[in-house]
């Protein structure tokens, strides 16, 4: 894994990426998308405890590759995210949004997880404004 830091990222996204998930569960089966989405509802809960015991619910579109179940204890959503990307075939994950608005979650979003060539065009311009913001 390499690491490409902004030197204009915002304090709260990097404290959202650095905060600790007591346990987090991958199941068998589970995508790389269900996974991000899993650690981002995570990362809620610790931001806010008053949500634990609630859900979300949704729906997750698109094909994605499968994690490799397991249950990580104490790791940062750093740790977790590479552990996505190096455990299927996913291809990396990157913050997306601009450095003054991230870790305003869900405003702004925290990071995207690349996979593979996606079939959705709206992928080109995530990637363009990733790279805008750089």
């Amino acid at each position: 894994m390499v690491e490409i830091t902004n030197r204009h990222a915002s304090r709260r996204a990097e404290d959202h990426l650095n905060r600790v998930i007591p346990a987090f569960k991958i199941s068998e089966g589970a995508t790389v998308k269900l996974t991000s989405a899993m650690l981002w509802w995570n990362l809620q809960i610790e931001l806010d405890p008053n949500l634990k015991g609630k859900g979300f619910a949704g729906h997750i579109m698109g094909a994605s590759s499968a994690v490799k179940p397991t249950t990580l204890h104490n790791r940062t959503v750093r740790e977790i995210l590479s552990y996505i990307v190096l455990n299927s075939q996913a291809e990396g994950w990157t913050v997306a949004g601009p450095p003054e608005c991230l870790g305003l979650t869900p405003y702004c979003g925290l990071w995207y997880m690349i996979e593979g060539e996606p079939a959705d065009p709206s992928y080109k311009l995530v990637l363009q404004n990733i790279r805008k913001n750089l």
